[in-house]
């Protein structure tokens, strides 16, 4: 008996919807450790996610996958680097937005 198949059939309805911010609550917990903080912050505005060619919800495998996991860490990162830039960044700047690594969306 495969233990996966039994745990997937176990699983509460909605955990699919819910992991996402289970994720993300867990991520801004572990990130509030002032060294790995820092460590975040230093990625700048680089992609990031994790490479593991067996899960591709969280992660990306040989090119293909959702990189939910990268995508919850870029998140953060913007969540940390915004509340700690507030008062610094100018919203009406268009190279300000650049600057953070975020395109003008065209109407």
């Amino acid at each position: 008996m495969n233990i996966t198949n039994i745990s997937m059939r176990n699983m509460k309805k909605g955990w699919d919807k819910k992991k996402l911010e289970v994720m993300a609550t867990g991520l801004r917990y572990k990130f509030e450790n002032p060294k790995l903080r820092q460590m975040l912050l230093d990625t700048g505005t680089a992609v990031l996610h994790e490479d593991n060619p067996e899960d591709f919800y969280w992660a990306i495998a040989d090119g293909t996958g959702k990189s939910w996991l990268g995508k919850m860490l870029m998140m953060v990162r913007g969540e940390i680097y915004l509340s700690s830039h507030t008062s610094e960044i100018d919203d009406t700047n268009p190279e300000e937005f650049e600057r953070l690594g975020h395109r003008e969306v065209e109407e």
